[in-house]
């Protein structure tokens, strides 16, 4: 009885157990990224029942940059916010044209406004804006040609 007994545990709980001894990463991989990559290998010392094994971590995580799991990506902080004004624009710092990310009235292809202070809306210092308020058909000669400094 006691034979029996072992035989039908061999074949229910034992068996089953060594059929799911993994045989590629994908049947290791618990679909999280971001805790890094497992992989199979079931003649490792470290492999647990299955086989499978902790891989090294992405290197986000030790590099100080974040670590995005809707994308598997790791992103730099400017990644993360890449337009802070929300201009349109993506910052120089992140390849980008946006010559004030914190200026949301400051990005390339803005209209060019003239203005007293001087302001750079197109993030071109040799344009200027074209105000014309004697209405003579010239631009004001303030703005073709601002004071210095600005």
């Amino acid at each position: 009885m006691r034979i029996l007994i072992l035989i039908v545990f061999a074949i229910f709980f034992v068996g089953p157990a060594m059929a799911q001894v993994c045989s590629t990463d994908a049947d290791c991989s618990d679909g999280v990224w971001c805790n890094g990559r497992e992989i199979c290998s079931p003649a490792s010392s470290g492999a647990d029942a299955r086989g499978c094994m902790r891989g090294s971590l992405p290197t986000c995580v030790s590099s100080g940059l974040t670590c995005n799991e809707a994308t598997n990506q790791c992103n730099a902080q400017c990644d993360v916010a890449m337009d802070a004004d929300g201009d349109g624009s993506t910052a120089l710092a992140c390849g980008g044209d946006d010559c004030d990310d914190g200026d949301p009235n400051r990005y390339p292809g803005n209209f060019e406004v003239c203005d007293a202070m001087g302001h750079d809306e197109d993030c071109n210092p040799n344009t200027f804006g074209n105000r014309d308020n004697d209405g003579d058909g010239y631009v004001d000669m303030f703005c073709a040609f601002p004071r210095a400094g600005q």
